[in-house]
């Protein structure tokens, strides 16, 4: 091997063992970080708390260290807490849906609806939670049904087959929410358009309305 070609390789060492030693150097600071924010979240001051749920949502999936942190802030005593720790879960993405699956059975209404707000946000990722939402879309309350229907609208595809079974329920509420779930699935839940085809001669106005808009965005002309 030529001098010249030794001084490359030897160059070209040294730039991967500092590009190694950087990268080493943020992740080592990034754990750092993640740690010292998941501390912050039992601060006895709320604000602290807030702001640090923030800061570990802003971080994303590197914040997954922090998720059961999180989920306990989820039942915090202040609403706010409570309200940027579920956007935080919800940021941190795929890591945290184990968690967030597990807060959607909460004994507590208000952790269940932070917990949809969640899945709502993380997705496609989130499909392990579509069991635990499909039975909210038959709930006697209008805003748990908007809020199951917003979150399987946002898993998408994953959600559709639980969906369309749920366009045969007895329930006109749950006919409706689903109808509007594929809604916002758009064109990736094109399997329901004969299901929801069918509900266009439904005795509930409001489950053939809903048909009509899924449809325009499932199968568009």
């Amino acid at each position: 091997m030529s001098s010249r070609r030794k001084r490359l390789l030897l160059l070209a060492l040294i730039v991967l063992a500092l590009a190694g030693a950087v990268w080493f150097g943020h992740l080592w600071r990034t754990r750092q970080r993640v740690a010292q924010l998941t501390t912050l979240l039992s601060h006895a001051s709320p604000d602290v708390r807030v702001h640090a749920a923030r800061a570990l949502g802003q971080m994303g999936e590197a914040a997954a260290p922090a998720v059961p942190a999180l989920s306990k802030c989820v039942k915090d005593e202040d609403a706010c807490v409570c309200m940027w720790a579920a956007c935080a879960l919800g940021e941190i993405g795929e890591p945290a849906v184990p968690a967030v699956t597990e807060l959607l059975s909460d004994e507590s209404s208000a952790v269940r609806m932070r917990a949809a707000w969640a899945v709502a946000q993380i997705g496609a990722p989130a499909g392990p939670a579509v069991p635990k939402l499909t039975p909210w879309l038959s709930h006697s309350s209008q805003w748990v049904r908007i809020r199951a229907a917003y979150a399987l609208g946002n898993i998408g595809q994953p959600a559709v087959p639980a969906l369309v079974e749920c366009l045969g329920d007895d329930n006109a509420h749950a006919r409706e929410a689903a109808a509007w779930a594929l809604y916002g699935i758009g064109q990736p839940a094109a399997p329901a358009a004969p299901e929801l085809t069918k509900l266009l001669s439904d005795k509930s106005f409001k489950v053939r309305e809903a048909a009509h808009k899924a449809l325009t965005k499932v199968k568009p002309e």
